[in-house]
Formats: C-alpha cells, structure tokens, sequence
C-alpha cells in the first residue's frame, strides 16, 4: 500500500535535486534510481537499494548522495525516473483528473509499490519539474500525497537554467501550441525567464487544491539552515525526526545565488529584471 508518497516539485535550477537527494538519505524512503529507471519492467531490481542500510557501505554511499555530483554516477543514487514517468505520463500539455487512464495509475503505483517492497521503506519520495504539469493528476492519484514547492530566486534560477547545455531542447510546456514560434519571437533570457515565472505560477494557482498537503520552502532559507528546513519538512510529511539522520547533513550550503550577476551582461540582466521584476515583488524579492 502506498501512503503518504511525497512529491517535490519547483522550477528546473531551483535547489530540486539538492533537496531531493538529501531527504532520499532518510532511513523511511525510497525513490527511483539509475538502475530502476533503466529496468522500469523490472520494479523489483529496487532490492538492490537496500545496500544503502548495509552497515559501513550504506553510510559512504549516502555521503555520496549528499554531495550530489558524485552521487549522481550511481546506479542506485536517486533519479527523477525519466523513463517511468514518460511510459506513463504525456508531458506537452497540463494534465488533470480528467485524463487519469486507469491502466496508467495501476500500472504506476505498481512500480512504486515494488520499490516500498523491495527497498522495505515505507513512504516514497519523487522529484520531477514536470509533475508541475500534473498537480491535479496526481492529486487525484495519490489523495494523501504531500507537495513540497521549493522556489529560487527568479533571476538566479532562470540565469542557471540558461547556461545548461540543455535548456534550449527543453519542453517550454507553457507555450502550448505556439511552441516553435514562441521560441523565436522571444529573447533567449527572456525566455528562461518566463519559463521559471509560468512554472511557479503554476503551481501557486494549484496550490489551494492540495490544502495542508502543500509545503512550500525558499532555496534561500533552505541552504542557509539545511537541519532545520528539513526537520520542517520532515514533520511536515509526518515523517521521523530521525536524530542520527539529521546530524549527517550539513549545517548549511552555499547559497549560489550571486551567480546571475556574473554570468550575465548588463544587457541580459536588465532583460531579467524587466520580465520578472512584478512576481519578485510578489513574492518578497527585491
């Protein structure tokens, strides 16, 4: 049985993945993974996970984990599920209750129910900007699901999003079917602006759907108390306030924020600043 699965959702560049790979540390959790998502027919290779409880091995591989970029080359270190969630899910168009397909769901939290049988953890932990796109879905999916929305500074995110090497074949789902057009009408910073002022609005029009399930953090609070945003959480999501856990994370990380004034032009900034400036205001950024 699955209860209580808990979703982080927030714009690509937003201090996502560094959450997520620091509550998939907690001894409570399981979540997809290299080799999961890679063996998607094979939920039950989840087993492997278990060597993160194995005593001395489990511990060095959750530091890994922590340090993210050396966690990443893992097969067993956290991972969106890429491959699970596009068998199940379309991802150019916000979904709602109304296009849940019933083969889908069950076959869905089938792979997540392997993974709590498998693992023998007994919640489930995801991150996936794309389920911003599926709030509604996946509310009416998992009912007693917990959301936790991280959001990042616009100008440090959407100046992070645009010096990946991916952002220019990213699914702009928010332009819907001007997609093609709307690339090339728009200035590229503007562009990854926009993304990450549709992406948080999203969610914040949706947000009032999910009641008390709903969480949301600053990346900028998060990184600056790292123990303590996370016993937040923690007992947000009803889940153990595990001591030893807790004293195996940081204290705090850096806050890479400063970036966006480096990395781009004057130009580019004043670009920034002009498309975001009213939903900084709007949500305490000055």
């Amino acid at each position: 049985m699955i209860h209580g699965p808990i979703f982080i959702i927030g714009s690509e560049r937003s201090g996502t993945t560094l959450l997520y790979n620091i509550l998939a540390t907690h001894p409570d959790v399981c979540w997809f993974s290299a080799i999961t998502d890679r063996f998607q027919s094979l939920p039950e290779i989840a087993f492997i996970h278990r060597i993160v409880d194995v005593p001395v091995l489990g511990p060095y591989i959750k530091r890994l984990i922590l340090k993210a970029t050396k966690g990443h080359h893992l097969i067993i270190s956290p991972r969106e599920g890429a491959s699970i969630y596009y068998a199940h899910f379309t991802n150019d168009r916000r979904l709602t209750e109304r296009d849940l397909v019933k083969s889908k769901e069950i076959s869905f939290k089938k792979i997540i129910s392997a993974h709590l049988q498998m693992t023998g953890k007994p919640r489930f932990l995801t991150k996936r900007p794309m389920n911003i796109q599926r709030i509604r879905l996946l509310n009416a999916m998992f009912p007693d699901a917990y959301f936790i929305h991280i959001i990042r500074d616009g100008r440090a995110a959407a100046s992070s999003f645009f010096q990946t090497s991916w952002w220019r074949d990213h699914d702009f789902w928010w332009l819907g079917q001007q997609k093609r057009s709307g690339r090339s009408t728009k200035d590229p910073v503007a562009l990854c602006a926009l993304h990450w002022r549709n992406t948080v609005a999203e969610v914040l029009c949706n947000k009032a759907l999910l009641k008390t399930r709903y969480k949301e953090i600053r990346y900028e609070s998060f990184v600056q108390d790292v123990r303590g945003t996370v016993a937040a959480i923690l007992n947000f999501c009803n889940l153990r306030q595990d001591k030893q856990y807790l004293e195996s994370l940081p204290m705090s990380v850096p806050n890479m924020n400063y970036k966006w004034k480096e990395l781009l032009t004057i130009t580019q900034q004043k670009i920034l600043i002009h498309t975001l400036q009213k939903t900084l205001i709007k949500l305490g950024y000055n």
